[in-house]
């Protein structure tokens, strides 16, 4: 028999009641067991929801689904989620309060939002949905599409397509749903547009709308519909809190697209602005020049002035000059010159080349100093000569090794090598 919908509110009150004090905006139920999803988790909670109860809302929302104010009733087999926004009329400013961001990024997404930029949302749904609402809050004239019952305030138009928000003028639709390649058409249809894709990181919400691109169009295009339909990336994160973590926008490049960083919020830290938006001077032109000053003040501050960026060559000469300097005070001992080479030179014709080594054979013995694994006599130096080795080193105080004497030994130790061998 079927229920009215009060009747059905009466066996939901239990789960209403759940929805209203817990700040969820998913509640998911099965006989004798819920689960909750919050901005911040996602966990079961202990309701007394009995089998029959739940056998009876079940077989009355099963084609249709329910709607209930402001909360969307669907059933999936044994399932049946309950949806909602929480704290559905909250704008920017409550957020704000709940540090998910701050004055500076929530403006400039109200502002981008209201300069007809698309904007896509990253995150869990949860946490997502909130902003997401916020933003569409902002609008005059807010509409929203979704192809399943999705939950809306009421001063959102619900679009049945992309056509009705079109001949509307709405100024901002919010997009909802979960199937990729309507989220695809539907911003690269409309402008103003705020949508939510499910990733936790910005690469992999672009490789899932390029593979989503490549399934209806071809890869070539990819980079083409991304920046028809996307101008921002918001990326919302629920650890350690529910808050907004970083904020991109697609730039134009040669080999197709590349995420530029807006706002990025270091961990436990409030969003801090990296670089200027692309659309500064539209920021301007449409009004809001306090948040066009605030951006282009801090900029000019952050960036190095241009007298350090001079200061920087002349640093490097200083350490150049010091280097020089210190170079030219090292002292180098010039060449000497003898008198018999002087002589030499002066009798030497321009086309005369002297043999190699010929400064030293003008040098007196003594003048030669003795070097590590060199000659130092003529024996040693003819036994390099015809041996490629010179013997080592006499040591202190023994006769020093000679030709002859080398011989001599050497001959000593092949006759005790073939003596060891015969004894062997």
């Amino acid at each position: 028999m079927a229920k009215t919908k009060k009747e059905l509110k009466e066996l939901l009150q239990p789960l209403l009641e759940i929805l209203d004090h817990s700040g969820a905006s998913r509640l998911v139920a099965q006989a004798n067991r819920v689960c909750i999803e919050t901005a911040d988790s996602m966990h079961e909670i202990e309701v007394d929801w009995k089998a029959k109860t739940h056998k009876d809302v079940l077989a009355q929302i099963t084609q249709d689904g329910l709607e209930l104010d402001d909360i969307v009733i669907n059933a999936h087999g044994a399932y049946f989620v309950m949806q909602t926004i929480p704290n559905l009329e909250d704008g920017l400013s409550e957020l704000i309060e709940d540090n998910w961001l701050n004055e500076i990024s929530a403006d400039v997404l109200n502002t981008a939002s209201h300069l007809q930029r698309n904007i896509l949302v990253v995150g869990p749904w949860s946490t997502a949905l909130p902003l997401i609402s916020a933003l569409n809050n902002e609008a005059l004239l807010p509409g929203i599409l979704s192809p399943e019952k999705s939950p809306s305030a009421s001063t959102w138009l619900k679009l049945d397509n992309i056509q009705q928000g079109l001949e509307l003028g709405c100024d901002r639709i919010a997009y909802v749903g979960h199937q990729m390649d309507m989220l695809l058409h539907f911003l690269n249809s409309y402008s103003g547009a705020i949508a939510w894709c499910e990733a936790r990181r910005i690469d992999d919400a672009l490789m899932r709308m390029e593979t989503t691109v490549e399934q209806i169009y071809d890869h070539a295009s990819a980079p083409l519909h991304l920046l028809a339909g996307i101008d921002l990336l918001v990326v919302c994160d629920r650890y350690p809190e529910p808050r907004i973590k970083e904020i991109y926008e697609l730039d134009v490049v040669e080999d197709g697209y590349r995420p530029r960083h807006l706002f990025a919020a270091p961990l436990g830290q409030s969003l801090v602005p990296i670089s200027p938006p692309s659309f500064m001077e539209d920021i301007a032109a449409c009004g809001n020049t306090v948040l066009a000053e605030q951006l282009s003040e801090y900029f000019s501050q952050t960036q190095p002035q241009p007298a350090q960026q001079e200061s920087a060559p002349a640093i490097e000469e200083e350490i150049a000059d010091e280097f020089v300097e210190e170079f030219i005070e090292e002292t180098i001992d010039e060449p000497q010159i003898t008198g018999s080479s002087a002589e030499d030179l002066a009798t030497m014709g321009a086309g005369d080349a002297p043999p190699p080594g010929w400064e030293l054979d003008r040098l007196e013995e003594s003048e030669l100093q003795a070097e590590d694994n060199t000659p130092y006599n003529a024996d040693e130096a003819n036994m390099a000569a015809t041996f490629g080795l010179a013997p080592p080193r006499s040591p202190g105080g023994g006769p020093p090794l000679n030709a002859a004497n080398f011989q001599q030994a050497l001959a000593e130790i092949k006759k005790r090598r073939n003596q060891d061998s015969n004894d062997s």
